[in-house]
């Protein structure tokens, strides 16, 4: 009888030794970080760049999957459906976490209950941007021309950022422009340069080469802080125009119900990397500023955002496809 005490023993020292090694046996395998969008835009560039932070942080790599499409509801659908083991994420986007639902009649998952959120890797701000012809060079100058006459503008794509954040600064400003809606930020930019649209609303990061060259002139930011890339151009808030924008952010977020170890380790490892100046540089070459904090807080953000692009949806008169 002694030996089989012995081996009770054995067994249950055993397994209590085992539970840790258990815990720590997370990532197993290489870790699949979806992107809803094609490569070489914004959302792609955050998702490489967090690949290339959090790999050797977490002991596998990070495989950037591209599955483009439905203004980023492939991707997330699929990140939805995954396993919720720790080993597939998705870059988390204004579109399918915040504003899709605004925007589809029918979704292919619940953007608010499908999604762990995890951190906050950047926000990229909107600038209110206009030809440089044009006699406006502050916010409330384009206020004047817009409430004296109908101006033209143009956003990238009908319910994105620029789009939503034009809509609020249009109803606050009591006026309407001719809108237009561009397949990108290239044609809008042809089109605002060359002066068949007045005045636009898009992320920073496209027309920044032609802000810094004179070929367009930023007259606000949307920012909280000015942005250091165009220092002398004041926010929205400073110009008496608070809380109008429908904000570009970059996020990492897992399938509901993946361990909290996971979701804890990856937000440690995405915060220690923020904090690092060579991830901010890399960022401000994307008129990015590093995000970071709780998982909490990304949530947070998101309800806030969805709020906003419900309200800009609304204001914008944009129909559910």
């Amino acid at each position: 009888m002694a030996w089989m005490a012995r081996r009770a023993l054995l067994a249950a020292t055993g397994g209590l030794l085992a539970a840790p090694a258990l815990a720590q046996a997370w990532p197993s395998r290489p870790i699949r970080l979806l992107v809803g969008f094609a490569p070489g835009g914004t959302t792609d560039i955050m998702a490489r760049l967090a690949a290339e932070k959090l790999g050797p942080m977490l002991g596998q790599p990070l495989v950037v999957e591209n599955l483009p499409g439905a203004t980023g509801n492939i991707a997330a659908a699929a990140a939805a459906r995954a396993e919720p083991d720790g080993h597939t994420l998705l870059l988390g986007s204004p579109g399918p976490l915040a504003l899709n639902r605004w925007l589809f009649k029918t979704m292919p998952f619940d953007s608010r209950t499908a999604f762990a959120p995890i951190g906050l890797i950047a926000v990229v701000p909107n600038v209110v941007m206009v030809r440089p012809d044009l006699p406006a060079r502050t916010l409330g100058e384009l206020e004047a021309l817009l409430k004296g006459g109908q101006l033209r503008t143009g956003s990238p794509g009908v319910g994105t950022t620029g789009h939503l954040t034009n809509a609020l600064f249009q109803a606050a400003v009591g006026a309407q422009a001719v809108h237009a809606g561009y397949r990108g930020s290239v044609p809008m930019l042809t089109d605002l340069m060359a002066g068949h649209i007045d005045y636009a609303v898009d992320q920073l990061s496209p027309p920044l080469p032609l802000l810094r060259d004179g070929k367009l002139r930023a007259v606000a930011v949307s920012s909280a802080q000015r942005s250091a890339l165009l220092p002398n151009v004041p926010t929205m808030d400073e110009q008496g125009r608070p809380g109008l924008s429908v904000t570009a952010w970059f996020s990492l977020v897992a399938p509901s119900g993946t361990p909290a170890t996971a979701i804890s380790r990856i937000n440690t490892a995405l915060n220690a990397a923020l904090l690092r100046p060579e991830t901010r540089e890399q960022l401000a070459l994307q008129a990015a500023t590093a995000g970071g904090g709780t998982p909490e807080s990304l949530a947070a953000l998101i309800r806030t955002e969805e709020a906003a692009a419900q309200r800009a949806v609304a204001l914008a008169g944009i129909q559910p496809e």
